[in-house]
């Protein structure tokens, strides 16, 4: 996905799992946050919460990147922000460059 979202012109910063996110986070507020909810440490769905909890990062969009339906709670992610979901089969497609690009309204 990286590769993919570089080839469009986007700059993008990957984290192995939440807690580097977070630290990332911290170095450099990212226009948008493309988070999987299944991470090794610190779960996505912890990571939302937290950056929801924070004035300097509670308006960064979140796009919710997912193999799964969401249950019930991870929904209600939806609610805290902006945040959108998409599912990582388009992920894959060149669709992904254009959900970011409408979510953070700019055109690369």
């Amino acid at each position: 996905m990286v590769l993919q979202l570089t080839r469009t012109g986007l700059s993008v910063r990957s984290a192995a799992n939440g807690a580097e996110a977070l630290k990332l986070i911290a170095e450099q507020l990212p226009s948008v946050l493309v988070m999987d909810l299944g991470l090794p440490d610190i779960s996505g769905q912890e990571v939302i919460t937290r950056l929801r909890e924070q004035p300097a990062t509670c308006s960064i969009p979140v796009i919710i990147h997912t193999a799964l339906d969401l249950t019930a709670e991870q929904q209600s992610l939806l609610q805290l922000g902006p945040t959108t979901c998409v599912t990582k089969t388009t992920a894959l497609s060149d669709k992904l460059a254009e959900i970011i690009q409408e979510v953070v309204g700019f055109k690369v």
